[in-house]
């Protein structure tokens, strides 16, 4: 469900969720992210599509999964800064 905003009435659902298992270690990996900015349906669809899988990948994830997500999502978000297709000036 959108939010309500009266200055745009197209305005799109700007949260996306991620519900994933890793296969290896059948561990759960949950999380929220929610949208701001004309942008941000783009940001938070960009995250969730490819924390998992950098996150699962991660050589610390079956040990130290704060680590290995805190790491993956600071080199994505690098990765988004710098992707010119995404306007993240006034977005996150």
């Amino acid at each position: 469900k959108k939010g309500y905003a009266p200055y745009n009435p197209r305005k799109r659902n700007q949260d996306s969720i991620m519900m994933v298992e890793d296969p290896a270690t059948g561990s759960l990996l949950f999380g929220v992210l929610d949208g701001h900015g004309e942008a941000g349906d783009l940001v938070s669809h960009y995250l969730t599509d490819r924390i998992p899988d950098r996150v699962f990948a991660h050589k610390k994830w079956a040990t130290e999964p704060l680590v290995a997500l805190a790491e993956e999502t600071a080199k994505l978000e690098a990765a988004l800064l710098s992707d010119t297709s995404i306007d993240t000036e006034f977005s996150g």
